[in-house]
Protein backbone atom coordinates (compact mmCIF):
# COMPACT_ATOMS: atom_id res chain seq x y z
CA UNK A 1 0.00 0.00 0.00
CA UNK A 2 2.65 2.39 0.87
CA UNK A 3 4.52 1.64 -2.46
CA UNK A 4 1.35 2.61 -4.27
CA UNK A 5 0.45 5.63 -2.14
CA UNK A 6 4.41 6.88 -3.71
CA UNK A 7 3.85 5.61 -6.94
CA UNK A 8 0.86 7.23 -7.34
CA UNK A 9 -1.74 4.30 -7.91
CA UNK A 10 -4.23 5.64 -5.54
CA UNK A 11 -7.00 7.57 -7.33
CA UNK A 12 -7.67 10.76 -5.61
CA UNK A 13 -4.36 10.79 -3.71
CA UNK A 14 -1.07 13.15 -4.46
CA UNK A 15 0.72 13.75 -1.85
CA UNK A 16 2.72 10.66 -1.38
CA UNK A 17 5.03 9.62 1.72
CA UNK A 18 5.46 12.69 2.98
CA UNK A 19 1.96 13.09 5.49
CA UNK A 20 2.11 9.89 6.03
CA UNK A 21 3.60 8.72 10.00
CA UNK A 22 5.02 5.34 10.65
CA UNK A 23 4.86 3.56 13.68
CA UNK A 24 6.77 1.22 14.54
CA UNK A 25 6.81 -1.47 17.83
CA UNK A 26 7.48 -5.05 19.12
CA UNK A 27 4.54 -7.32 19.22
CA UNK A 28 5.80 -8.12 23.12
CA UNK A 29 6.02 -4.53 23.99
CA UNK A 30 2.65 -4.16 22.61
CA UNK A 31 0.65 -7.46 24.15
CA UNK A 32 2.96 -6.54 27.48
CA UNK A 33 1.55 -3.05 27.71
CA UNK A 34 -2.09 -4.27 27.90
CA UNK A 35 -3.30 -2.16 24.68
CA UNK A 36 -5.68 -4.05 22.51
CA UNK A 37 -4.44 -4.89 19.34
CA UNK A 38 -5.59 -7.05 16.16
CA UNK A 39 -4.20 -8.69 13.39
CA UNK A 40 -4.87 -10.82 10.28
CA UNK A 41 -3.25 -13.41 8.17
CA UNK A 42 -4.13 -11.88 5.08
CA UNK A 43 -4.97 -8.90 3.53
CA UNK A 44 -7.26 -6.73 5.81
CA UNK A 45 -9.43 -6.07 2.91
CA UNK A 46 -10.09 -9.39 1.69
CA UNK A 47 -13.20 -11.66 2.39
CA UNK A 48 -11.50 -14.74 3.44
CA UNK A 49 -9.28 -12.72 5.99
CA UNK A 50 -8.96 -14.32 9.35
CA UNK A 51 -8.61 -11.58 12.13
CA UNK A 52 -7.36 -12.34 15.50
CA UNK A 53 -6.85 -10.24 18.37
CA UNK A 54 -4.75 -12.40 20.64
CA UNK A 55 -1.03 -14.03 20.71
CA UNK A 56 -2.68 -17.48 20.45
CA UNK A 57 -3.39 -17.04 17.05
CA UNK A 58 -0.07 -15.90 15.79
CA UNK A 59 0.36 -19.43 14.04
CA UNK A 60 -1.96 -18.18 11.66
CA UNK A 61 0.50 -16.10 9.94
CA UNK A 62 2.07 -17.07 7.15
CA UNK A 63 5.13 -15.70 8.08
CA UNK A 64 6.98 -16.79 4.86
CA UNK A 65 4.90 -14.66 2.84
CA UNK A 66 5.55 -11.44 5.59
CA UNK A 67 9.45 -11.71 5.51
CA UNK A 68 9.02 -11.71 1.41
CA UNK A 69 10.92 -7.73 0.32
CA UNK A 70 7.69 -7.91 -2.09
CA UNK A 71 4.50 -9.78 -2.12
CA UNK A 72 2.60 -10.55 -5.23
CA UNK A 73 0.21 -13.09 -5.93
CA UNK A 74 1.85 -16.05 -7.77
CA UNK A 75 -0.52 -19.42 -8.95
CA UNK A 76 0.95 -21.06 -5.84
CA UNK A 77 -0.06 -18.65 -3.14
CA UNK A 78 -3.13 -17.97 -5.10
CA UNK A 79 -4.10 -21.76 -5.02
CA UNK A 80 -3.28 -22.14 -1.20
CA UNK A 81 -5.58 -18.90 -0.65
CA UNK A 82 -8.38 -20.75 -1.93
CA UNK A 83 -7.51 -23.89 0.20
CA UNK A 84 -7.37 -22.20 3.42
CA UNK A 85 -10.85 -20.85 2.19
CA UNK A 86 -12.44 -24.18 1.64
CA UNK A 87 -11.43 -25.79 4.79
CA UNK A 88 -13.24 -22.67 6.70
CA UNK A 89 -16.17 -23.25 4.84
CA UNK A 90 -16.40 -26.60 5.64
CA UNK A 91 -15.27 -25.89 9.18
CA UNK A 92 -18.37 -23.39 9.14
CA UNK A 93 -20.36 -25.82 8.01
CA UNK A 94 -20.03 -28.81 10.02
Amino acid sequence: MMLNLKTGRIPGYTEGQQPLIYLVAHGQDVYHSGASFLFSEGHGIARITMWYDGCANLNQVDWDMVYQRYWWDTVNNMERKRSIALERIRKEAS
